[in-house]
């Protein structure tokens, strides 16, 4: 899909090559603080009824894009799916095509990149076929090794757990995810929960941020 791509989000940075592309939206909070300070923020403009990104219409103007891909799991993780309905409404004639993702689950990640695929008139087989070829060698790698139990972070402070497709794939490694379940938003979790299960791997994850991000965090990690 990289060929069709004209523009991407403030967070899109795989495969790199993406990074050269025009950037259509900006967060409202500042994604440099601590994990606390930026749950902190996160809430407040929700309770404000405010988005926690916006759009950078100019460019989205310019740039006169055929489809649009968007997301309509998580307002936390990326600009409203209204915020984006009313932006082409109000640029667009005609609108662009608005291809909206909302995973749940693995089977439908597979249908999102199904859908994404035949809008754009690609065969999505291929891609797919890899995908599956990738999981059933992990599974085979897997296969006569004991499960262990898992628990996957997704937020630091507060703590929160992963759900939606996480869990599958840490069943698909071998593992049992023992905090989340698959097909159900993330939850927040208290540290004594994350004690007492006395996992024997725990895998951190925080959403939207890579480990040079929280290498430089003031606030990582606290156990009481």
């Amino acid at each position: 899909m990289t060929p069709f791509l004209v523009g991407r989000s403030h967070e899109c940075d795989y495969p790199p090559e993406v990074k050269a592309l025009p950037v259509c939206t900006r967060p409202r909070l500042d994604a440099q603080q601590s994990s606390l300070a930026i749950d902190r923020a996160v809430q407040g403009l929700l309770r404000s009824a405010l988005g926690i990104y916006d759009l950078e219409l100019g460019t989205l103007q310019t740039l006169k894009p055929t489809h649009i891909i968007t997301q309509d799991q998580c307002d936390v993780c990326a600009v409203t799916f209204a915020e984006v309905q009313r932006a082409i409404a109000r640029l667009f004639e005609p609108p662009p095509q608005l291809i909206s993702l909302q995973p749940h689950c693995l089977e439908d990640v597979w249908q999102d990149i199904r859908r994404v695929g035949l809008a754009l008139g690609v065969s999505p087989d291929p891609l797919l076929n890899s995908l599956h070829t990738r999981i059933h060698a992990c599974q085979a790698w897997v296969s006569d090794r004991p499960r262990r139990q898992v628990v996957t972070i997704e937020w630091i402070d507060p703590l929160m757990a992963s759900g939606n497709w996480v869990p599958e794939l840490i069943a698909l490694a071998g593992g049992e995810n023992v905090l989340g379940t698959a097909g159900k938003h993330s939850p927040y979790i208290e540290w004594s929960t994350l004690l007492a299960i006395d996992s024997e791997v725990i895998i951190v994850m925080p959403c939207g941020f890579d480990q040079k991000h929280w290498d430089a965090s003031p606030v990582l990690l606290r156990t009481t």
